[in-house]
């Protein structure tokens, strides 16, 4: 679940590629690898070319993830008890 919020909320991606810390090979080594829809909207975003369609990549890629996501958290509360279900809200695993 903790990866599957990751990759949602960033494109399974650190901030620092965006001149964050570390830039693209910080101290993760190449934090593109797993994610070559980031990795072609980060090139375009440098060269100016074919920006628009590399952002519409990303972002139905994004939306695979967070649909995953959800999926993987529903499959998640359905086996947990009330208990078990109240810290996974509290921790952030499920809203």
């Amino acid at each position: 679940i903790q990866e599957k919020q990751r990759e949602a909320r960033t494109g399974g991606r650190s901030f620092a590629g965006f001149g964050g810390f570390g830039g693209r090979s910080g101290r993760g080594g190449d934090r593109d690898a797993g994610n070559p829809e980031m990795s072609a909207l980060q090139k375009a975003i440098e060269s100016g070319n074919n920006i628009e369609a590399k952002l519409s990549a990303f972002r139905k890629a994004r939306a695979k993830k967070e649909a995953a996501l959800k999926k993987s958290q529903e499959t998640l509360k359905s086996v947990l008890t009330i208990k078990q279900e109240a810290v996974a809200v509290t921790i952030g695993l499920i809203p």
